[in-house]
Formats: C-alpha cells, sequence, structure tokens
C-alpha cells in the first residue's frame, strides 16, 4: 500500500522527481521537473523551428519576427503541459472525494 489518495496527489504533484512526461514534438520521454528546460533549451529533437537562424545575419527584424514565433509555440506547449497537471489535480481530487465518501 503506497498511501491514501491525498498522499498519493500530494506526491505526484509536488515531490515526484521521476514521473516522465512525452513530448508532444519529438516522443520523447522527458521527466517532469525537466519539461520546461526541454523546450526553453531547445533539447527536444524535433526537426527545428528555426533552421536558418544561425545564417541570418545582421537581420534584427527577422531574427526577432522569429523569436517571437518561438516564444508564441513554446508558450502554447507550456499551456498544453499546464492542462494536463490540471487534469491530473482534477482526477486525484475526484478520487479523494470517493475515498472520502467510502471511508
Amino acid at each position: 500500500m503506497v498511501g491514501n489518495i491525498e498522499q498519493v496527489r500530494r506526491h505526484f504533484l509536488q515531490d515526484c522527481t521521476f514521473h516522465v512526461i512525452t513530448c508532444k514534438e519529438c516522443n520523447m520521454k522527458v521527466l517532469r521537473p525537466d519539461i520546461v528546460k526541454h523546450y526553453t533549451e531547445n533539447l527536444c529533437q524535433r526537426e527545428s523551428v528555426l533552421p536558418d537562424v544561425e545564417h541570418v545575419r545582421g537581420d534584427a527584424s527577422d531574427t526577432e519576427r522569429k523569436t517571437y514565433i518561438l516564444v508564441g509555440k513554446n508558450h502554447v506547449k507550456l499551456s498544453a503541459i499546464a492542462d494536463q497537471l490540471s487534469e491530473h489535480q482534477q482526477l486525484l481530487n475526484r478520487l479523494l472525494e470517493q475515498q472520502e465518501r467510502e471511508a
């Protein structure tokens, strides 16, 4: 027995460092605490969103536009992760309520 639902919920949301999330872009398995780093430090093994960024020399407006697009895409990805965590929170809350009703 691992504990009651509340203990499992608390562990999952706060303590678990071994919970694995699958990246939707590259299907790589990433530890939950490392998912933000996976996206923000371009560790994702997908085809680069900005394949020619290294070849842009002196064109600040083009670089700014591409950066804006990349930030927007990362924001969408992080929002999706937040939604997934919220769904897990709701599920764990329902399980806790069910456990309390049965006790």
